[in-house]
């Protein structure tokens, strides 16, 4: 683990953690006749909010921003019945099953949630994300007064929502995400999925601008869950600079089930405006790389991820935790005490006791546990009467409830009592309810076996919950082999759910475990379980994300470069030369060749660039002449070159001349053949060969399994072909071969000697073939006459303005300002100047000169 990571050194830069999630600890409930809030503590995500509670700690080392969505709202009737409301646009109206918040009703709400902070000895700065709130005039039904003061208030801090925007606006993550998440192709139609994405990036926008507007530098945003996948772009695009942190708390897929989704390139940019994502486990962040490689075509390391706007995402795995030292109190508190003597008196030493606990979704097991549960009944009678099984299911959060699980789970509960219950034995005990929390752990606590058979799940707290308060006791821990929990506890009995037989072995072998084996499993498993707070957890991950922020930071070998920069000695520079590479530079490197075309704005900047007098454009490719000429030939200012300069077309000059017509081809059919080869082997890849190179192309193919390939194609190649005058080249989805004599380096010596007395060079270029066209401009100034000594005496024929007697074309002893441009990421060894991100970077910055 970095310097740092066990303490705050390397957070002490940030004073804020602006903390992000979906809701607040609270559910909320609003009086419709007295307009008074109450608010009911969640029993769902205990872990994600004792960390988040420990930000606002009066001894965290940071101020803490806690925003949230106040999540559908309960309205309390006068009977006590609640029912759910809708958020809607600032107005009181008054409707059977729902009314609208107005400004008054959200300012209340927010000195009542500091309030509920604050008695729990937690000071943080609450954002509600309502939306923005617009001044209308209040509606004649109203019995509530909006005072000018708020309303002004307000409608600065809130964006404006539609009264489905706050409920709906997070059920694409429940209906869509959070299946393909747990290994579930969506059942949505288009139709429906399009309705439900349009919502969720409106509910998503609202959490950008609250953020944005809350914002301050020197803040560090830590955001959570896959509800907020698309938060991390919204913020970026409004504070480019923002260090931002994203923990994903769900598992994570493999590509092949998350290419499914219709908007899969939409959510994986979204969250790869990061800085930093961390997740439960390696597992999951092996799947994340995996996507992110075959699905967008990214370059991956087993800790990062480059990205196509040209940054590096740093990737790892950090497990959530529970509250060890509260757990523990409270399974020791004289409350619990209490029921654990109730629970043995009803359950006494000759009844073993099997509990689970459930959110009863698609993915849960109930019903997997159930059938293992019968198994263990029929095919172990001795435990027919001595033993018990209690679950306990509830609703999950969102809108994730399946009502056929429900349905099957309480099939299977009353087939199993029927089947082996008596008068004085029941096996199944169900519970479709929140238990008491001192029921709860006081059953955590005596228990013998807790059980989790989840298909897919994440860091199951339960688990954690049940080793926590089973000091005494030292139960057994049976897990599915699905659960991220059973990286973790590794001592834990795994379980393949879907194997009854060898599911009711399992309980079978733990009701038979002898003291001294359940002594040892558990004195493994509370090492693994209370290694480490929920407190320690959330500060392990800030400081661990500062330590990365500041790492990436300081691997940038080269300075943005800005408009402003550039702007003053190009309006100074009497005679100006551009030099700019094509692919990856100009245009998207794209997964087939054919689609990198030129967009109509990057032509028109072109010709309008080419076309002022000071300057000579040129743009040097590895295209070949037939393409360079149908996209960019009719712009006959422009100088172009293909092949990497086998073949020019000097600005203005009407033809192309051939610059390799002698060249020794001969090991073009040995290079075709053995490229043939690893064609045959690799699935997608093909042959491109031009008149002086070929290439091995490999962008459609399997991206981890290609770079494997390309390494392996290249080290051959270079022992094969030692004894020809040739040069391989290795770039981002290809590997090609072409004479050492043309590359960028002497096509641009070339370009030099033609263009004469130059005092300002603009290259830019993003591979390792760009590196020779910067090398010739070393150093950074220069002076023309040293330059041209430097250049062979072959010339071009054509012109561009002038002639070569014309003195613009005498070599002078001048200054040249000089612009070594890397297109993409700035930590890979270059000899360029200055960076930009992107290709649109770029773009943006021609078009503004």
């Amino acid at each position: 683990m970095p310097s740092g990571a066990q303490g705050n050194t390397q957070s002490a830069a940030y004073k804020r953690i602006v903390n992000v999630s979906r809701n607040f600890q609270f559910k909320a409930a609003l009086n419709k006749d007295t307009r008074e809030w109450t608010f009911q503590h969640r029993s769902s995500g205990t872990a994600l909010y004792s960390a988040i509670a420990s930000l606002g700690d009066p001894s965290s080392p940071w101020d803490a921003v806690y925003v949230a969505s106040p999540g559908p709202v309960q309205i309390s009737e006068g009977n006590d019945h609640t029912v759910e409301t809708k958020i809607d646009e600032a107005a009181v109206v008054h409707r059977s099953s729902s009314i609208v918040i107005s400004p008054e009703d959200q300012e209340i709400f927010l000195k009542k949630a500091t309030e509920y902070y604050r008695k729990k000895n937690i000071e943080a700065d609450i954002v509600p994300v309502w939306g923005k709130v617009q001044r209308v005039p209040q509606a004649k039904s109203s019995s509530a007064t909006i005072t000018p003061s708020v309303s002004n208030k307000l409608s600065t801090a809130y964006q404006s929502i539609k009264s489905e925007a706050l409920k709906d606006g997070p059920m694409y993550a429940d209906s869509v995400l959070w299946d393909v998440l747990h290994y579930r192709i969506p059942t949505l139609d288009g139709y429906q999925q399009h309705n439900l994405w349009k919502n969720f990036t409106r509910w998503s926008q609202y959490f950008a601008d609250n953020i944005v507007s809350n914002y301050r530098p020197g803040d560090l945003i830590l955001i959570h869950d896959y509800s907020l996948f698309l938060l991390p772009r919204l913020i970026r695009k409004q504070l480019s600079d923002a260090p931002i942190v994203f923990f994903l708390h769900a598992p994570f897929c493999t590509s092949e089930v998350f290419r499914c989704l219709s908007k899969r390139a939409e959510i994986l940019k979204g969250v790869l405006a990061s800085n930093v994502i961390a997740m439960q486990t390696d597992s999951y962040t092996r799947h994340f790389l995996s996507t992110c490689s075959n699905v967008l075509g990214l370059e991956t390391t087993s800790t990062h991820i480059d990205t196509s706007d040209g940054f590096r995402v740093v990737v790892f795995s950090s497990h959530v935790s529970i509250d060890v030292p509260r757990v523990y109190s409270r399974c020791n508190s004289k409350p619990v005490s209490l029921k654990i003597q109730q629970l043995k008196s009803l359950y006494p030493s000759d009844k073993k006791l099997i509990v689970g606990r459930d959110q009863l979704t698609k993915a849960c097991g109930v019903t997997h546990k159930l059938r293992a549960f019968r198994e263990l009944l029929i095919h172990f009678p001795k435990w027919r009467g001595h033993v018990v099984l209690i679950q306990i299911t509830s609703l999950p959060v969102g809108n994730n409830y399946s009502n056929e699980e429900l349905k099957k789970t309480e099939n299977l509960v009353a087939q199993i009592n029927s089947e082996f219950g008596s008068l004085d034995y029941t096996p199944v005990i169900h519970f479709h309810q929140l238990l008491d929390p001192d029921e709860y752990y006081a059953l955590l606590s005596v228990a013998n076996i807790a059980c989790v058979s989840s298909v897919r799940d994440s860091m199951n707290t339960m688990a954690l919950e049940y080793v926590a308060c089973q000091q005494k006791n030292k139960g057994s821990l049976i897990l599915s082999e699905f659960s991220g929990t059973a990286e973790l506890l590794l001592s834990a009995y795994l379980v393949n759910p879907y194997d009854y037989s060898r599911f009711a072995e399992t309980i079978n072998y733990c009701l038979n475990m002898t003291e001294k084996e359940r002594e040892r499993r558990f004195s493994s498993l509370w090492k693994q379980a209370t290694s480490q707070s929920s407190q320690q957890w959330i500060y392990k991950l800030i400081n661990r994300a500062a330590y990365e922020v500041k790492a990436l930071e300081s691997h940038m070998t080269t300075p943005l470069l800005t408009y402003n920069i550039l702007i003053k000695p190009y309006r100074n520079a009497k005679r100006r030369l551009f030099l700019l590479d094509y692919d990856g530079t100009l245009i998207e490197s794209a997964r087939n060749s054919i689609d990198a075309v030129p967009t109509d704005r990057l032509l028109r900047t072109l010709k309008r660039l080419a076309s002022d007098s000071r300057n000579i454009v040129w743009i040097l490719s590895g295209r070949s002449q037939k393409f360079m000429e149908e996209w960019m030939g009719d712009i006959s200012e422009l100088g172009l070159s293909s092949e990497h300069g086998s073949a020019i077309r000097p600005p203005l000059a009407g033809s192309w001349s051939s610059c390799a017509e002698n060249l020794d081809l001969s090991w073009k059919d040995t290079v075709r053949d053995f490229f043939q080869y690893y064609v045959e082997r690799t699935p997608g890849s093909y042959i491109e060969e031009k008149k002086h190179s070929i290439s091995w192309c490999y962008q459609n193919a399997n991206t981890t399994y290609s770079k494997f390939q390309s390494l392996e194609c290249q080290t051959n190649l270079e022992d094969m072909l030692k004894h020809y005058d040739v040069e391989i080249s290795p770039a981002k989805s290809f590997l090609e071969v072409h004479p050492n004599y043309l590359n960028k380096g002497s096509i641009v010596r070339r370009i030099l000697k033609r263009s004469g007395s130059v005092d300002f060079v603009f290259c830019a270029g993003d591979d390792k073939t760009d590196e020779n066209m910067f090398e010739v401009f070393l150093p950074t100034a220069f002076s023309n006459s040293h330059l041209i000594d430097e250049i062979d005496s072959t010339e071009y024929s054509g012109s561009h303005h002038t002639d070569d007697n014309s003195d613009a074309n005498k070599v002078e002893n001048v200054k040249v300002a000089t612009f070594r441009v890397h297109i993409g990421l700035t930590d890979k060894p270059t000899l360029s100047d200055y960076h930009l991100p992107a290709p649109r970077d770029l773009g943006e910055l021609l078009h503004n000169l």
